[in-house]
């Protein structure tokens, strides 16, 4: 049988409001006087602000800039990375950021790129939180036919229904 490969790929980068950069690495240089080990919320480290492990390749960034997103598949598809399974987890479908990875999918595969990873949206695994967010998922992509080529649907003796590939725990009375 055929192996896939598969990342995590997370559209929430900016999702939630950012009033700065703060990069975990360059303020771990600071040593004792860091403000990571600081309990107040400190202007160079507040608290319940998201914190960058370190600069990324192409800079800070936000999950929505196409740019960067164009970037990102360029090395899934150098690396050989099959599909990327987006995380939904928490119930919130990032629809700006999502549409953004849904559009450079679609246009890098109508431009004739064969290894372009496809996308799996991945659930909760508590059935009601799941079958909450299922509908907001297929309302929101699914039905936009403009993404049908965007689905990871492994190969026929995997898949023998062509189904797009979810994961997830929704419950039997909602299906």
């Amino acid at each position: 049988a055929k192996k896939y490969v598969g990342l995590f790929y997370f559209a929430w980068l900016g999702s939630q409001s950012m009033t700065g950069i703060y990069d975990v690495n360059k303020l771990e240089k600071l040593g004792d006087d860091s403000p990571l080990y600081d309990p107040n919320n400190t202007r160079e480290s507040p608290a319940h602000q998201f914190h960058f492990a370190s600069e990324p390749l192409y800079g800070y960034y936000r999950s929505d800039d196409p740019w960067v997103v164009r970037k990102h598949l360029e090395l899934f598809m150098n690396a050989g990375i099959d599909f990327l399974y987006l995380d939904y987890t928490n119930n919130i479908i990032y629809e700006g950021a999502t549409k953004v990875l849904l559009d450079a999918v679609s246009e890098m595969v109508e431009a004739g790129y064969e290894n372009v990873p496809k996308v799996v949206p991945m659930l909760s695994y508590n059935p009601s939180w799941a079958s909450w967010t299922f509908p907001n998922v297929y309302s929101a992509y699914f039905a936009n036919e403009k993404y049908d080529k965007c689905w990871f649907r492994a190969d026929e003796a995997l898949n023998p229904s062509g189904k797009p590939l979810i994961i997830g725990n929704i419950a039997a009375d909602n299906a």
